[in-house]
């Protein structure tokens, strides 16, 4: 079994997991759960896609974008 590389919030992130399985991550490598960057936190998220990937933070301002930007942090 792989370690984690990527988690996302099903409430907050603004992407599903199978966005990103469709851009070539692994199902096995993904997460989900709370990553603590809500929005009451982080209002400079706002209206964005995020994700942590081997625990720093990607954001992008559509789903397309971020699960590019996602698999090439791997």
């Amino acid at each position: 079994m792989s370690k984690v590389h990527v988690k996302l919030c099903p409430k907050c992130s603004g992407i599903k997991k199978k966005k990103l399985v469709e851009a070539g991550i692994p199902k096995d490598e993904i997460a989900t759960g709370c990553i603590g960057a809500c929005l009451k936190k982080h209002p400079e998220l706002a209206g964005m896609a995020y994700v942590k990937v081997n625990s720093k933070l990607i954001a992008a301002d559509s789903k397309k974008k971020l699960a590019k930007k996602a698999a090439a942090q791997l």
